[in-house]
């Protein structure tokens, strides 16, 4: 999980976390891995949320497992909502672990990506979704993701055996 397409990063203006705090490695990730990276950044994973909806059911299916779940998270609710006015907690690193699961979840494009390695962009992940560079694309950038998909498997994984309960979920989760 990283990077940011379209979108504003999350520890700066353009950089998203990750590779704002080693943007040396991202970049030699990309520009030395021999198969595409799939680029799962800002882009797809701020769109998964955990917002107080879902925390609510997840409280009436299981107390304790929303318990630890609030504890965990409430930093991050926290800080979304002091930094950008988000009511819940984007929860990132699932959505990369569960497009790997399920391809069909998240859609994108081939590009050229590399990452600005100082200055006021460093960590920026500059995509060349116009081939202004005429490089080979070297990733896979997710620009979309199917979030009601996306939380009915996040819940089904957590909460087991409440498969058929979480499957009869109606409307936005």
């Amino acid at each position: 999980m990283g990077g940011a397409f379209r979108i504003h990063g999350n520890c700066s203006p353009v950089a998203e976390f990750n590779y704002w705090v080693d943007p040396h490695a991202a970049d030699y990730v990309y520009k030395n891995l021999p198969k595409k990276i799939h680029m799962v950044g800002l882009d797809v994973t701020r769109k998964i949320v955990l917002t107080p909806n879902i925390v609510e059911f997840i409280n009436r299916l299981d107390k304790e497992k929303s318990k630890f779940i609030s504890e965990i998270t409430r930093f991050y609710i926290d800080f979304h909502w002091e930094q950008e006015h988000i009511i819940g907690c984007v929860i990132n690193d699932p959505l990369a672990v569960a497009y790997f699961i399920d391809r069909n979840l998240c859609k994108g494009f081939n590009s050229y990506v590399e990452v600005v390695h100082e200055g006021v962009a460093m960590g920026q992940s500059i995509v060349d979704s116009f081939n202004f560079y005429k490089n080979e694309a070297n990733a896979y950038v997710l620009t979309e993701v199917d979030e009601k998909a996306f939380m009915k498997m996040f819940l089904k994984r957590i909460f087991k055996e409440y498969e058929n309960e979480i499957d009869k979920i109606q409307g936005v989760i």
